[in-house]
């Protein structure tokens, strides 16, 4: 037998780490919260899984509805199989002081069926007063950072003057005050269908920066006291490296300041590594406190993708979690460490020559929008692809500094939001590099180079004469809808998102799903600023570059009434004002109209679109109608997070 105690607390788990799993000889571990126990086991890929449970009644297979009645969450990630089970759910046993709950995993394995029994022990939780839940892993951007709580929770009260406030929040050990006094001091607060996000700026009352302001960090705590339920507290810590990754030719390194935490795991897709041990395929050190972890490009999770075609590589490394003790506290930050596409520079003749290319950025870089520091200096070579700078020591904004004995002249190739004129959104990434020559070389030179690529979205019904819904998809087969747990997705710019409405529990083949308009909002207010239209009409907006994609429910040939879905997609924008980011969430909306098929009697149930053709915009708010059912206005329970990420 096999004891494994769990040290960090996983997606589903609640509260803090104390229990053991007794199974046969294989990999396991147990968490255990406040609230209920995770169990967390490595599966092969390509299997098909069931998982029991049992207790005095017999064995029960915990598929869906199973789960939904019983207390379960089941999800399979990154190689993994998560079970999530409340203290209450049925088939766990409460005695001396101790929860326990025993499973069953089924599997074909060689021609057979394969069971494997796990046994979960956790403590009792010593507090049963309070239920702590807790928070996900920090997404940063260039000027803030956010969690998601995944559990559902209760509408939030943003009033600064509640005399008894629901909810309140507490900036480190301070004490509580209002969420509306917290957004005052630059946090925010989002709950859209019970799921929330908090988030908060770098320059956040009581957010801690070291490092020269190279790592932030935060504690908040939100307590909710309703008078007739039990209290509600959620611990989150919130963590952000700003310029975590650095390249070179044969390696990636994380590089985080020395601060008040300590490192304690690395997750690099389906592998994970500890502070505590050495291993064969990267370094892990902690020099002069900071720590420093890097990865050599043979590493087997390394990926490789054509600059140009052709051309030279651009390495990157999948989703990333570096994980932190802050006391008792576990604070997690999510990365994606990417190296640009290789620049060339060269440093002769009182010239510095640079090449410039669009994939150097994800989303690609507009090349129209790349300047020096003096603008009017041009590239001297232009393609669809690259640009060619021949620049001089003594102009087009070169400067001089004298450096460890050395002239060192610099210069800037850059694309910055705040130098472009820009609407209401923007897909287009940001990008600066920065050149340095000195007096007396005449080799390439080292390049600093910092990308942004801009800041990452859930579903919800919207209850009308009919039911219909509003689901957001991970790919163009619509196989399977984005899931509560899988939010907040992380998106790039220009990155589609895959999006369905369908009229719900309806077996009518005569009556036919239309959209009249659809459109794109900062907060889960469907009419607040800012705005952007997606479909007017029934038709895709003519206002945007990247025009909304429709795909025919026709194609589907699984639908059992195709004309109860509409199926389409957008690329992935970001709202920005003056040159900067509004939101890091994106809030999709959709007013639907149900048509008699056969019968049109409205212009949007029998309308074609035709591309080319200019659509105006209709006010919002100015509704039209059908004379078979009335609309419906829904949107999505969650938004979508626009995530960027730094490279170096």
């Amino acid at each position: 037998m096999r004891w494994s105690f769990a040290v960090y607390i996983v997606l589903f788990g609640f509260g803090q780490f104390c229990g053991a799993l007794h199974t046969e000889p294989n990999e396991g571990v147990v968490y255990c919260g406040d609230a209920g126990m995770t169990l967390v086991l490595p599966l092969e890929a390509k299997k098909s899984y069931e998982l029991s449970t049992f207790d005095g009644a017999g064995s029960h297979v915990i598929d869906q509805d199973y789960a939904e009645k019983c207390l379960y969450s089941v999800k399979e990630e990154d190689e993994e199989f998560l079970l999530y089970a409340l203290y209450e759910a049925c088939g766990v046993r409460k005695e001396n002081g101790s929860f326990s709950l025993d499973v069953q995993l089924s599997f074909p394995s060689e021609g057979k069926r394969v069971n494997r029994s796990y046994s979960m022990v956790c403590e009792q939780p010593q507090s049963d007063t309070v239920s702590a839940v807790q928070a996900g892993t920090t997404l940063c951007t260039d000027s803030d950072m956010e969690v998601p709580i995944l559990q559902k929770l209760q509408p939030l009260n943003l009033n600064k003057s509640s005399v008894v406030p629901v909810w309140t929040v507490s900036i480190g050990k301070g004490q509580p005050m209002t969420l509306g006094e917290g957004i005052q001091k630059g946090y925010s607060f989002t709950n859209n269908d019970g799921y929330m996000m908090v988030g908060a700026a770098f320059t956040a009352e009581g957010v801690q920066a070291f490092g020269n302001g190279a790592l932030h960090l935060v504690s908040l705590t939100l307590y909710y006291s309703p008078s007739l339920s039990r209290p509600i507290r959620i611990n989150v810590l919130m963590i952000c490296v700003s310029d975590l990754v650095t390249c070179n030719e044969t390696s990636i390194s994380l590089s985080v300041p020395h601060f008040s935490g300590t490192f304690a795991k690395l997750t690099i897709g389906t592998m994970q590594y500890y502070a505590s041990q050495n291993y064969s395929d990267l370094s892990i050190s902690t020099l002069g406190d900071s720590l420093k972890i890097i990865i050599p490009k043979g590493h087997p999770l390394f990926g490789t993708r054509e600059c140009v075609p052709g051309g030279s590589n651009q390495y990157f490394l999948p989703k990333t979690t570096l994980s932190f003790k802050v006391g008792a506290e576990l604070a997690m930050m999510l990365a994606k460490p990417t190296c640009p596409c290789p620049a060339t520079a060269l440093c002769k003749d009182g010239i510095m020559t640079v090449e410039v290319q669009s994939n150097i950025t994800v989303p690609p870089l507009d090349l129209s929008t790349v300047r020096l520091r003096d603008p009017s200096c041009n590239p001297t070579t232009v393609s669809e692809t690259s640009l060619l700078y021949n620049i001089p020591l003594s102009g087009c904004g070169t400067t001089l500094k004298v450096m460890n004995g050395e002239l060192v002249y610099e210069n800037e190739v850059r694309s910055l939001l705040g130098d472009r004129t820009v609407g209401v959104i923007t897909r287009d990434s940001e990008f600066k590099l920065t050149l340095r020559c000195s007096y007396n070389e005449s080799s390439d030179q080292q390049l600093d180079i910092h990308v942004n690529t801009l800041a990452p979205p859930a579903s919800a019904i919207g209850q009308g004469d009919l039911v219909v819904v509003l689901r957001a998809y991970p790919d163009v087969q619509y196989s399977h809808p984005y899931g509560i747990q899988d939010y907040p997705v992380v998106k790039y710019l220009r990155e589609p998102v895959y999006l369905e409405v369908q009229v719900l529990n309806r077996l009518d083949p005569n009556i036919k799903l239309a959209l009249d308009d659809c459109w794109a909002t900062g907060s889960s207010d469907p009419y607040s600023l800012p705005n952007w239209n997606i479909i007017v009409n029934g038709c895709e907006y003519e206002g945007d570059n990247d025009l909304t994609v429709f795909h025919p429910s026709s194609q589907y040939p699984g639908l059992q009434f195709p004309t109860h879905y509409k199926r389409f997609e957008v690329k992935m924008f970001t709202f920005v004002s003056k040159g900067l980011q509004l939101s890091n969430s994106i809030y999709f909306h959709c007013s639907t109209l149900i048509c008699d098929l056969h019968k049109p009697d409205v212009e949007v149930c029998a309308k074609t679109c035709k591309s080319g053709v200019s659509v105006k915009r209709r006010p919002r708010g100015v509704e039209s109608s059908a004379s078979l059912h009335k609309g419906v206005v829904v949107s999505m329970a969650g938004c979508f997070s626009v995530s960027g990420a730094d490279l170096m």
